[in-house]
């Protein structure tokens, strides 16, 4: 009896060490959600013009794998959503296309 409780104390720490370091690692990734316009295109890489007239690199490889992005041309609108790594490329999770008038996108965040 006494072991069971142990093993059960023991399962439920770890499990409570296992969640707060999943939450230190969420808050230390940068989510971002950017609009613009496909500048260029080549393969999974691709740079965003955004309405401000700046620039973003963009990984979509794992958008497209996972089957989470539109098709993509240069010269469309699209809304990317992902991480930023220390290099400044954001790595997408999920690419969809909006409309091709700024005044329509959601502000980018």
């Amino acid at each position: 009896m006494k072991l069971a409780c142990s093993l059960i104390l023991a399962v439920g720490l770890a499990g409570g060490y296992v969640t707060e370091t999943q939450a230190q690692r969420s808050a230390k990734t940068s989510s971002r959600e950017i609009v613009g316009t496909i500048d260029s295109l080549s393969g999974s890489r691709l740079l965003i013009r955004t309405r401000t007239g700046g620039r973003v690199r963009v990984d979509a490889l794992a958008a497209m794998a996972g089957g989470r992005s539109a098709v993509l041309f240069v010269g469309r609108a699209v809304d990317v959503v992902g991480t930023v790594d220390t290099a400044g490329v954001l790595h997408a999770a999920t690419i969809w296309r909006v409309k091709d008038s700024p005044a329509l996108w959601p502000p980018d965040r």
